[in-house]
């Protein structure tokens, strides 16, 4: 039979065939064969055909680099070395070969080589973001390895914590564009992570230069997509100029997939400085599905519109949102992956049972391997089981579902419309299979190599005489799901002081009797205090009794009131820091409290005071509002979650997510709380 022949005839046999074609055409041929076995993961066969190939056309360069990756991927590098250095003398100025060279140096360890690679590909491309990150890596191993002995663990003191000498911050490489936000994703491509950007997104950055930036142009694929005026920062240097970008766009009409993005910074001469990057653009929804959670990056715009869309960003209306909105709706449907052995199931049992009582009415349908399902039957725990075709493959040495099988899957969990898939798998052995359940919210351990997964955790018990974990592994499986059902109730509550009296606010003006609501203008983040708090003093006196406590701490503050103000005796005015418990009392007793995101905010609503929290979104308002009463108001805007902390003149536009909030709009959620009292 023609089957049982040895391969090295059927090599024989192509050569001869092959022979009398062209050879341009023949090694065309012999291109698609090997391409094939490369995306089927056969990485050594698939080497062996570009070899073939590079026989007929030992010029083309291309050939040689997949040789060069496939003998990588085999783990002969000796193989891959030569045919990358083959590939380099036929191609020495191609800058993304010296990207894949670095790679290969860095994947064998010769780092030095590596540097090389990667700064030549950065010399050939200005401003390529993917090499210069290399670059930065290898600097930061290098600082690692050279860690001098006195941070060794357990030696006392720890030069980290030791106050040093503070330095003025560098002002950072001159005319190389640094980019601070581009997609809020990764996403895995053949050659690497790429920014994953959808709908309404920001692009965020600066540049210092020895010359005035005045305009930013964004291209993809060679289109211009937006252009708009940059503004300056602050420099400790008068000879540097610091351009801040932070543009806002729609690619709603971008096609899905890898795309190449120019980002042009230019003087008013035409000097420009370009950084380049590859992207990968998706649709703003998944399958027609609602997001899990409200972000206030999530921006949607009118194409129809005759303004721009920062001006329909900036004119749309705050965001108010209850607390109670912070926390995930208990999921109806949920996805339960335990796609291995009888004794993965066996520890995931107090996970499961743990499932069961965080989530009583949902639906829990358990994907499972033939090796677990009738155990898993005897537990009672899953409303239903969908059996996968998910065998292991001894030779690649993980488990493989082919393409008829996995459409066969997403079709039949597509019925389910899950809230929730979880994949029970320390190891990212099934990772994967979360992708065809179509779910809301995708749930694992994350080990870094799923950029997609929505959520979950990364942690282990570090045991310092073995890589392994030192903790069962039914601990870190409950662990998870623990995290999952921390997401619909954290367990905070109301906590008062019983013993504290209303009498000790008699030295701060208020008697026992008086109704007050208190207004804190204070935040540790300067840029993060809303300026609004004059305006609301006065419109709140204006239209309802009691008394304004005003805490300002120190901020400008006072310097808006209007004389009138100063003088009414309703108004409390409060610039000093409190002793804790006439803090304490104040928040605790006031009818309502209304502050920016800090401190006093928490705690009032620890004591169970009605909270109205001005948000800035450089944080996620979901990750730092209070929890346990009152509102949240924020504003959405492409560049939330930005993280600023200090350097204010890098937002780029003009801190609108807390300058935007108006005063009408924290008035009105006021008064609506106040109602219910």
């Amino acid at each position: 039979m023609p089957g049982l022949r040895p391969a090295w005839v059927w090599r024989l046999v192509r050569r001869i065939r092959l022979a009398s074609r062209p050879s341009i055409r023949a090694a065309a041929q012999i291109v698609v064969e090997a391409d094939a076995l490369r995306d089927a993961g056969r990485h050594r066969e698939a080497a062996m055909l570009y070899v073939e190939a590079v026989a007929l056309r030992p010029g083309h360069a291309g050939l040689h680099v997949q040789a060069g990756h496939m003998f990588k991927e085999a783990r002969d590098f000796d193989a891959a070395d030569r045919h990358y250095r083959h590939a380099e003398r036929l191609e020495p100025e191609d800058a993304d070969l010296q990207l894949q060279l670095g790679h290969f140096n860095k994947t064998v360890d010769r780092l030095d080589d590596a540097r090389i690679h990667y700064a030549r590909a950065c010399a050939l491309v200005p401003g390529w973001a993917e090499p210069e990150r290399e670059l930065a890596d290898l600097d930061r191993r290098k600082a690692a390895l050279n860690q001098p002995e006195e941070d060794l663990p357990g030696v006392v003191p720890i030069p980290a914590l030791l106050p040093s000498a503070i330095q003025p911050s560098p002002l950072g490489p001159i005319d190389v564009v640094q980019i601070r936000r581009l997609g809020g994703r990764q996403w895995r491509t053949e050659t690497g992570m790429v920014p994953l950007l959808s709908g309404v997104e920001a692009i965020r950055g600066f540049c210092f230069s020895d010359r005035l930036l005045v305009e930013a142009t964004l291209l993809i694929d060679g289109q211009v997509i937006a252009r708009q005026s940059t503004t300056p920062g602050e420099t400790l240097d008068p000879a540097v100029t610091k351009t801040v970008f932070n543009l806002w766009i729609d690619l709603s009409a971008i096609p899905a997939g890898l795309h190449r993005l120019d980002l042009v910074l230019a003087d008013a001469q035409g000097w420009t400085r370009r950084h380049v990057e590859r992207i990968a653009v998706t649709a703003p929804l998944r399958s027609g599905k609602t997001a899990p959670f409200d972000s206030d990056g999530q921006v949607a715009v009118s194409p129809d519109k005759l303004c721009s869309l920062e001006q329909q960003v900036r004119a749309a209306p705050s965001v108010v949102r209850s607390v109670t909105a912070m926390a995930m709706p208990p999921p109806a449907t949920i996805l339960v992956l335990r796609t291995d052995q009888l004794g993965d199931m066996v520890v995931s049992v107090p996970a499961l049972r743990r499932l069961r009582a965080l989530f009583p009415s949902a639906r829990i349908v358990g994907l499972l391997t033939m090796s677990n399902v009738e155990f898993a039957r005897s537990l009672d725990l899953f409303d239903d089981i969908v059996i996968a075709e998910f065998p292991d493959d001894p030779q690649r040495r993980r488990r493989t579902m082919t393409a008829a099988a996995q459409r066969a899957l997403v079709e039949r969990l597509a019925v389910y419309d899950f809230d929730v898939a979880i994949d029970l798998a320390t190891s990212d052995v099934s990772r994967s299979l979360l992708r065809l359940a179509s779910a809301r919210l995708t749930f694992g351990f994350d080990d870094g190599a799923s950029p997609w997964l929505d959520g979950g955790i990364s942690g282990r018990i570090r045991d310092l005489h073995d890589p392994g974990d030192a903790a069962p592994q039914s601990g870190r499986i409950l662990a998870l799901v623990e995290r999952l059902g921390t997401l619909c109730h954290t367990g905070a509550t109301v906590i008062r002081r019983s013993e504290l009296d209303r009498g000790r606010l008699a030295a701060l003006g208020l008697a026992v009797t008086d109704r007050f609501i208190v207004l804190h203008a204070g935040a540790r983040v300067a840029f993060s205090r809303w300026s609004g708090f004059p305006d609301l003093a006065r419109a709140w006196l204006a239209r309802h009794p009691g008394k304004i406590v005003l805490l300002t701490e120190g901020t400008d503050v006072i310097s808006g009131l209007a004389t009138d103000l100063r003088v009414d005796p309703r108004l409390i005015v409060i610039d000093r820091r409190l002793p804790f418990d006439d803090l304490d009392a104040l928040v605790s007793f006031a009818t309502i409290f209304v502050g920016n995101d800090s401190g006093p905010k928490h705690l009032a609503a620890l004591r169970g005071t009605p909270v109205v929290s001005i948000h800035c979104a450089r944080i996620s308002w979901a990750e730092w509002s209070q929890e346990q009463t009152g509102i949240v108001v924020s504003r959405r805007v492409p560049c939330a979650g930005c993280a600023i902390f200090h350097d204010a003149d890098e937002c780029g536009k003009d801190i609108a997510c807390i300058t935007d909030i108006g005063v009408v709009e924290v008035l009105a959620a006021a008064e609506a709380l106040h109602a219910e009292q």
